[in-house]
C-alpha cells in the first residue's frame, strides 16, 4: 500500500498541471474532430474517375449519389493498374478514382472496406468529403435493408430534401452523432496516448529514480508486489482520464449520445489506454529522465498517430506506410473502431492490443528484475 498511497500523492501534487494540459489537448482534439454533418464540407466539386466492376444496382446508385456534388465519368485511361491511376492522379486527369470491386454488395452486405478510393495528394480535402459521402449513403442504404433489398428512393429524398423521410425517421439524426462518435474516439485515442506517456509516465518516473530504486531493491517488499501495486496506481490516473474522455461527448451531445456505439467504442478506448499504460510500464523500467519521457510522448503519440489513420486515413498514405502502422497499438485500435461503427466485433483487433499489452508488461517486468539484481 506505501507504493501505491504514494503514487496518488504524487499525481495529487501535480493535479494542476495535469488538469490544465488535458483541457488544452483535449480541446485541440474536439476541435479537430469534424462536425457529423456532411455540410461541414466546403462545396467543392471534385472530378471522380469511376472503375465499376460490379455493375449492379447498389453500385449505379452510388455513382448516382456521388454525382450530385461532383463531377463523375467513367475511368477513360487505358490501363487500370494501380501505378496507371496514381500517375493519372498526379497530372490532374482525376481528383479522386474510386475502384467498384466485382463482389461490392456482398461487402456491403457484411461490413467490409467496399470500395477502392484513390485520391490526389494536392486534393486531400476532396478525399476527405468523398470518402465521408461514400461512407454515410452506404450506411444510409443499410438502414433501408428489408429482405436483402434497399430503398433507393428513401435515400434519394434524404438528400433532395433537408427532412428525413419516415422511412428513416430519427434514425438519421442518430446515425450522424454516432459518426461524430466515431470521428471522436479515433481523434481521441492521441489525447489519451500522449496524456498516458506524458502524465503517467511522468508521475511514475519517480519510482525508478536512482536512490528510491536503490532503496526498493533492498525493502521488504516483493518484486511482484511492488509492480502490482504500481500497476494499480497507474490504473487508477487512466481511470480519470478515461472518465473525462467519456464525460465529454456527453456535455456536448445530451444522453442520446449514448444510444448508438458509444459504450463499444469507450470500453475500446479503455482497452486502448490499459495496453498504453503497459507501454508506460516499460518505458519506466528503462529509464526515469523526465526529459526522455516526455520527449517519447511527443514523438511517438504524434508519430503513430499520423502513421496508423488517427489523423490522416491510412489509404491516403500508401500501402507501405499501412504494413509499417501494424507494428503499433494504434492501428488496430483505429480498426477495431471502424467495425464497431459496422456492428461488427472487433476480435482479431482485441486479441493484438492484448498482445502487445502483454508483451509491454512481460518485457517491463524483465527489465525490472534485471536491474533489482544489479543493484542488490
Amino acid at each position: 500500500m506505501t507504493v501505491f498511497k504514494y503514487s496518488m500523492k504524487l499525481f495529487w501534487e501535480n493535479r494542476l498541471t495535469i488538469l490544465i494540459f488535458f483541457i488544452i489537448f483535449a480541446a485541440l482534439s474536439i476541435l479537430n474532430t469534424p462536425k457529423y454533418r456532411e455540410e461541414a464540407f466546403e462545396e467543392v466539386k471534385s472530378k471522380i474517375g469511376i472503375i465499376d466492376y460490379s455493375r449492379s444496382d447498389l453500385s449505379r446508385a452510388l455513382v448516382k449519389n456521388l454525382s450530385r456534388k461532383n463531377i463523375v465519368e467513367e475511368y477513360k485511361e487505358e490501363s487500370r493498374e494501380e501505378n496507371a491511376i496514381r500517375e493519372a492522379l498526379f497530372y490532374g486527369i482525376y481528383d479522386e478514382v474510386v475502384v467498384i470491386p466485382v463482389d461490392f454488395e456482398e461487402r456491403v452486405k457484411n461490413g467490409e472496406e467496399a470500395v477502392k478510393l484513390f485520391v490526389a495528394s494536392q486534393d486531400l480535402e476532396g478525399g476527405f468529403r468523398v470518402q465521408n459521402s461514400i461512407s454515410n449513403y452506404i450506411s444510409l442504404l443499410k438502414m433501408t435493408e428489408k429482405d436483402g433489398a434497399y430503398d433507393y428512393a428513401a435515400i434519394e429524398k434524404v438528400f433532395d430534401s433537408e427532412e428525413s423521410p419516415s422511412i428513416v425517421g430519427e434514425k438519421l439524426d442518430s446515425f450522424y452523432l454516432d459518426r461524430w462518435t466515431l470521428m471522436y474516439f479515433v481523434a481521441f485515442s492521441y489525447v489519451i496516448l500522449f496524456s498516458i506517456i506524458n502524465v503517467v509516465g511522468l508521475v511514475s518516473s519517480d519510482f525508478t529514480e536512482e536512490n528510491i530504486a536503490k532503496r526498493n531493491a533492498v525493502s521488504s517488499i516483493k518484486s511482484y508486489v511492488f509492480n502490482l501495486n504500481f500497476f494499480l496506481s497507474q490504473l487508477i490516473l487512466i481511470g480519470i482520464i478515461m472518465l473525462i474522455t467519456f464525460v465529454i461527448p456527453i456535455f456536448m451531445h445530451g444522453r442520446e449520445v449514448l444510444k448508438g456505439h458509444f459504450i463499444a467504442y469507450f470500453l475500446n478506448a479503455c482497452l486502448y489506454a490499459v495496453s498504453t499504460l503497459g507501454l508506460v510500464f516499460l518505458v519506466n523500467k528503462i529509464t526515469s529522465n523526465k526529459i526522455f519521457i516526455s520527449g517519447f510522448a511527443n514523438v511517438y503519440s504524434l508519430g503513430t498517430s499520423f502513421l496508423c489513420g488517427v489523423f490522416v486515413p491510412r489509404e491516403f498514405l500508401g500501402e507501405d506506410i499501412s504494413q509499417f502502422s501494424k507494428f503499433f497499438p494504434t492501428h488496430y485500435y483505429v480498426d477495431s473502431v471502424s467495425k464497431i461503427s459496422q456492428g461488427i466485433f472487433p476480435q482479431k483487433e482485441i486479441l493484438a492490443i492484448l498482445a502487445f499489452t502483454f508483451f509491454f508488461i512481460v518485457l517491463g517486468v524483465y527489465i525490472s528484475r534485471t536491474k533489482r539484481m544489479d543493484r542488490v
